[in-house]
């Protein structure tokens, strides 16, 4: 894996509260989401990356946008 020793990882979020805590655990990240809201409006959270089933991507970066953090969203909003 590669990293980018500019940015830190300090949240996962998933659709589960289970697999985000694994998933925190496996990259380090100090905080685990099952609601993207929660995630984009954490304090910790300078920017979200949304990288998730192309389907849903409309939906999360909707949910973000309020936060007012910048989005990296990996595919298009819609199909």
């Amino acid at each position: 894996m590669e990293h980018l020793n500019e940015l830190e990882l300090t949240a996962v979020g998933t659709s589960n509260m289970e697999s985000a805590k694994k998933s925190a655990d496996v990259f380090n990240a100090t905080h685990a989401f099952d609601k993207v809201e929660d995630l984009a409006q954490h304090s910790d959270v300078d920017m979200t990356v949304v990288s998730i089933n192309v389907k849903d991507h409309y939906d999360a970066v909707k949910a973000i946008v309020p936060a007012g953090k910048p989005i990296y969203c990996e595919w298009p909003l819609g199909s």
